[in-house]
Formats: structure tokens, C-alpha cells, sequence
């Protein structure tokens, strides 16, 4: 008689190949929230190198220069918060259990 992974164990537990916490929805959905955030630092870090580089290519005005950033920085702000906020429901929900 041979083990198969669909096969109920003696615990009513059923075997599952793999490891199941990285396969439970929860952990997923978590998981792209947190490089959604990671994402958004970069790009926070990185924004004044991008309106230079749309100043330099002529795409904006020098004059536009320091609203640009700030629009950049508030688009950036909100998807950071939006994200905290999907990532605070997301711990905030109780987890299912099989």
C-alpha cells in the first residue's frame, strides 16, 4: 500500500504536497502588499531623479520643476496609504482554517 498525496492522514488532516502557508490566499495577498509598499519606497526615493530626468529631456519647464515633485510625492503618498490600509484589513481579518 502506497502513501498518495490525496490521501486523508490519521488526524483528518488532508496531506498537501508543498508547504501550505505559502499557498494559503491570506499569506499571498499579504505578500503583494508588502512589495507594493516596498515599490512605492523606491519610487520615493527615486522621484526627484525623475523630474530632473523629465526636466533635462524637456518634457517640463524648469519652472515646473517643484510642482512636479510635489504631485509625484502626493501620488506616491496616497498609493503608501492605501496599501498600509489594504495591509491593516488584511491582519486584521481572521484567518480560515481547513
Amino acid at each position: 500500500m502506497t502513501d498518495k498525496p490525496e490521501q486523508k492522514a490519521s488526524d483528518g488532516n488532508r496531506i498537501m504536497l508543498g508547504r501550505y502557508g505559502r499557498m494559503n490566499s491570506e499569506n499571498q495577498s499579504l505578500t503583494f502588499v508588502l512589495l507594493g509598499q516596498i515599490l512605492v519606497f523606491v519610487l520615493a526615493m527615486l522621484h526627484d531623479e525623475f523630474v530632473h530626468y523629465l526636466y533635462i529631456t524637456g518634457r517640463i519647464a524648469s519652472e515646473q520643476i517643484g510642482p512636479a515633485e510635489v504631485v509625484i510625492g502626493f501620488i506616491l503618498f496616497v498609493f503608501w496609504m492605501l496599501l498600509t490600509f489594504a495591509c491593516v484589513r488584511i491582519l486584521s481579518t481572521p484567518t480560515t482554517s481547513e
